[in-house]
């Protein structure tokens, strides 16, 4: 079996080539046309994993897709008919799945994700959830959203809670950590110089402490491209694909 990575059309060369160069195979999605511009082609807005063996995925960007066979089940849902889903409408698939808490806010979730998981609805504010969080393990995340960090806090689970902003993002003040971010087996990749980040020494050691890597994928800025999504193929992937 082999893993390959769903990220968004506007990452930049420098970065492909870093994750190239780590054996991740990158596939770029076009723009979802029902959410805002700046997030059309995040895969945190679009894409879902139970951690159970099932996807949900935004329909109209799963069906532009050219994929190799995949070793998961796919169900597709759709954004409600609007001319363009603005916030909260656009977090229909932005759910963050820690253990057995999934953090969302619930009234705007996809009915497909809460069909399709086992674990205890945690229902917060902060509507970007896969955004916010920066996984470092199936119990620990970093994040820069209070209400996140106190509600895993209420979970039992660890959350390293930074300053907002220092991150890059197209039309909006600031980006958020989750969204400039990749955990890849242990290795925790970053979307720009980490290293810059005000909270660095804080944010390296809570992911060395939990025997993580982080890894700095180029020397730009740190920008939210919405991180990247894994799929299970049957088969071996040899070049990478771009959409």
């Amino acid at each position: 079996m082999s893993l390959f990575a769903i990220c968004s059309n506007r990452i930049s060369p420098e970065i492909i080539n870093s994750l190239s160069e780590h054996g991740i195979n990158v596939i770029a999605i076009s723009d979802c046309q029902h959410i805002p511009y700046p997030v059309a082609s995040h895969p945190d807005m679009l894409f879902f994993n139970n951690k159970k063996g099932t996807v949900i995925c935004e329909k109209t960007t799963y069906d532009k897709l050219s994929l190799p066979e995949i070793d998961c089940r796919i169900l597709t849902d759709n954004f409600e008919k609007k001319e363009l889903n603005n916030y909260p409408f656009d977090i229909r698939f932005n759910a963050a799945l820690f253990e057995d808490f999934l953090f969302c806010r619930e009234k705007y979730i996809s009915p497909l994700i809460i069909q399709n998981v086992s674990a205890k609805i945690v229902d917060i504010k902060q509507g970007y959830a896969a955004c916010s969080a920066c996984k470092v393990n199936e119990y620990s995340f970093i994040t820069s959203d209070i209400s996140l960090k106190k509600a895993a806090d209420k979970c039992g689970l660890d959350a390293l809670l930074i300053q907002p902003g220092h991150i890059e993002i197209d039309c909006y003040d600031y980006g958020f950590i989750g969204g400039a971010s990749a955990l890849l087996g242990n290795k925790l990749f970053f979307f720009g110089d980490i290293s810059k980040h005000p909270d660095y020494n804080e944010i390296a050691a809570f992911a060395h402490h939990r025997n993580v890597e982080v890894i700095t994928l180029s020397k730009e800025k740190l920008f939210d491209y919405g991180g990247v999504f894994l799929l299970p193929a049957k088969q071996n992937i040899t070049q990478e694909i771009h959409i």
